[in-house]
């Protein structure tokens, strides 16, 4: 009684998620009901559940508890609320499962598919590449997890690490243009319901899986195309000598056209080096006096830490070219699909 999630029955019954069957029950945007089954320590994918039943499908528990579904305690017999139940792969295996009674704080154990599930209307064939009668067949409806074997059938294994989802496309299909009356005219001038789709970008991930991936002890490595200042000028005192030639460089980089900041802030130098590391600014111009009396400036790279001494007079078409140069590259090497 009142177990009813993988973890609880796992422990009550002393067997492996892996060996309990997982029954979810998903309705359809037709308004009929479709049992997905995985194995426990598994999880639905609901994009590839969706495109074997060809429309988009929800998890809604009330309306599946007024339809009569044991919610917690689903399992595999239950098809006759059900148009149709789709079993993974790997849920599909021979062997003895543990698995929902469809009775409220009921699970029976030593389920299997050919003895347990057979019925007048289901012939039973134990393949992966056969329809078990009308309704229950077998698919890949499960997310993909660390240790899989290679899609590419190579021998390999997947591999799971962490990302970032920065972009998405849901192909929805025509089951809401024919709702709304969205059609258009083929060649034959025949009335047909427009393919929908819905794409989506997320400007604030993008900003985010750019950190993640680009970042050391000190701070973020803005990828110059979308820092928020492509160079910072960092005055040693900002007064004096300094203070005109920070200014000079500073007005003659904005006014061709660069994302520029002046750092004239009263602070001490080691304060505002470790702030534009923190920020992440790409370039550095460092101004100070013992570097003009050498008639020269310091720039600095963020991304490879490395330090040259530019003279004031070219300082300016210096930043100009290690920014070309900065925006032509084109950082893949951290990018996976």
């Amino acid at each position: 009684p009142g177990v009813s999630t993988i973890s609880e029955l796992s422990t009550l019954l002393k067997v492996k998620p892996k060996h309990i069957l997982k029954t979810l029950v998903f309705r359809k945007a037709s308004g009929g009901w479709v049992l997905a089954v995985v194995r426990g320590d598994h999880e639905v994918n609901v994009a590839k559940l969706q495109v074997e039943v060809e429309e988009p499908v929800t998890l809604d528990e009330v309306a599946a508890k007024e339809a009569g579904f044991s919610i917690g305690f689903v399992g595999p017999g239950d098809q006759e609320r059900a148009e149709e139940m789709i079993v993974d792969f790997d849920a599909f295996n021979g062997g003895f499962w543990v698995a929902g009674a469809n009775e409220p704080d009921y699970h029976v154990k030593h389920f299997t598919w050919q003895r347990d599930t057979a019925s007048s209307n289901t012939r039973f064939q134990i393949s992966q590449s056969h329809l078990l009668g009308d309704r229950i067949r077998p698919a890949d409806i499960r997310n993909a997890v660390d240790g899989d074997p290679s899609p590419m059938n190579d021998g390999g294994v997947l591999k799971e690490s962490r990302g970032v989802e920065v972009g998405h496309v849901f192909k929805l299909g025509t089951v809401y243009s024919e709702k709304m009356g969205a059609t258009f005219l083929d060649e034959n001038n025949a009335e047909k319901p427009v393919i929908m789709g819905c794409y989506g970008i997320g400007v604030g991930r993008i900003l985010l899986s750019a950190v993640e991936t680009s970042h050391d002890e000190r701070g973020i490595q803005w990828p110059v195309n979308i820092a928020p200042y492509e160079v910072v000028v960092t005055p040693i005192k900002y007064d004096g000598v300094a203070k005109e030639k920070a200014d000079a460089i500073y007005d003659e980089l904005k006014a061709k056209g660069v994302d520029v900041l002046l750092d004239d802030r009263d602070d001490r130098p080691g304060s505002k080096f470790a702030d534009a590391d923190l920020i992440g600014i790409p370039l550095r111009v460092v101004v100070g006096d013992r570097g003009l009396e050498k008639g020269v400036v310091e720039l600095k790279d963020r991304h490879t830490g490395e330090t040259s001494d530019v003279a004031v007079d070219n300082a300016v078409e210096t930043v100009l070219q290690r920014l070309g140069a900065l925006r032509d590259l084109t950082p893949t090497s951290n990018v996976q699909a």
